[in-house]
């Protein structure tokens, strides 16, 4: 395997590598994961996140006079498409009266499960989707749209 200037080679006998790409690929729906999932060392992952990650010089505008302001020169650093991210979802019980995302002053969160269950609804598939969000400042040039998957974590 070649990842920039690089080359690895493969050690296949790594079962719990293949039985986790296996399960993922079950929960996530990518079956390229059963085939394309590398482990690599952790000095050879920080070189690669310093020297690999996609970072484009980008100019704000003043959309009144469509010039560059001072100081409106940006970086943006971006990730490759088959980038897949794992996380958990951890939710505490809200405190104080809140009007963010559209809740009313009274809301109906009393809990932490309320919290969660109201967060799935937001994320839940549509037409037989995955939820699809904008993640980060990029809308207008299309980068940061990612599909996200609810898995409540059994069988992995």
């Amino acid at each position: 395997m070649v990842l920039e200037e690089f080359d690895f080679t493969a050690i296949d006998n790594d079962s719990t590598l293949k039985k986790f790409a296996e399960k993922m690929s079950g929960t996530l729906g990518i079956e390229r994961l059963k085939t394309h999932l590398a482990m690599i060392p952790d000095d050879m992952f920080t070189h690669f996140v310093k020297n690999a990650t996609e970072v484009n010089a980008r100019i704000a505008l003043n959309y009144e006079t469509k010039t560059a302001g001072s100081g409106a020169l940006f970086y943006v650093e971006t990730l490759p498409p088959e980038t897949v991210f794992y996380s958990l979802l951890i939710a505490n019980r809200p405190k104080g009266k809140r009007t963010e995302i559209g809740r009313s002053e009274e809301s109906d969160l009393k809990n932490e499960e309320d919290v969660l269950k109201y967060l799935s609804n937001l994320l839940e598939p549509t037409n037989g989707t995955s939820a699809i969000l904008q993640i980060g400042g990029e809308a207008s040039t299309g980068k940061g749209i990612c599909c996200v998957i609810l898995h409540d974590g059994s069988n992995l």
